[in-house]
């Protein structure tokens, strides 16, 4: 069963949504060092960031600019809303570069790099997604995708994407990954929304009352 995080950041997406009419993207700084070894270079080592694409689709745009020295991505994870039939989604690679294209699976809750948090999608990359570089998809399925559907935790509750990186100092290896905001901050998110939408209602009703 899902963590009840995810229906918050559902909620909270969705009337961020409806008050500014579009949701622009999600973006994920892969900051936080989960297991092993810390990556060269600086923090957020990777980052991914999900986009309106236009017509149901989203981009997911990949990048390992702060990656330094010989540690490559060995396996990305991400979550997708619950609710919607992970299986229909289609991965189509977008960008002209010359890293290898990784395996890309889909189960819900299936993955998972320490045991504890599992995912719902993975990326399995070969030895070439190294530091300075950056990967585009393209994602579809028979639904209509807003770039919320992908705003989801592991199974914790705590990390909303998480990657391997291999060759590390040598042959050592880590995980990093990007944690959930805290409580708090979801009620001042919370807060700031319900706000905006009380500005804009005054705002429309001014409107009626002129034209009236």
């Amino acid at each position: 069963m899902r963590h009840a995080i995810y229906r918050l950041t559902t909620i909270l997406t969705v009337l961020f949504t409806i008050t500014f009419g579009f949701c622009e993207g999600m973006l994920y700084e892969l900051d936080t060092v989960t297991s092993g070894t810390s990556p060269a270079g600086t923090s957020p080592w990777i980052t991914a960031t999900f986009s309106d694409a236009g017509s149901g689709k989203v981009n997911l745009d990949l990048s390992s600019a702060n990656l330094s020295g010989a540690g490559y991505i060995s396996l990305w994870y991400f979550n997708f809303d619950p609710v919607e039939n992970i299986n229909d989604l289609v991965f189509t690679r977008t960008d002209a570069g010359s890293i290898t294209t990784p395996t890309i699976s889909t189960s819900t809750d299936g993955y998972t790099l320490t045991g504890t948090g599992y995912f719902d999608i993975e990326f399995n990359f070969s030895t070439d997604f190294k530091g300075g570089n950056t990967m585009t998809y393209e994602i579809s399925s028979l639904v209509s995708l807003t770039p919320s559907m992908f705003y989801f935790t592991d199974t914790t509750g705590n990390l909303q994407t998480e990657a391997e990186i291999q060759k590390i100092q040598g042959n050592n290896s880590g995980t990093i990954g990007a944690p959930a905001p805290e409580p708090k901050t979801y009620l001042m998110m919370a807060t700031m929304i319900a706000f905006l939408m009380f500005i804009r209602h005054l705002k429309e009703k001014k409107e009626q009352n002129n034209i009236i």
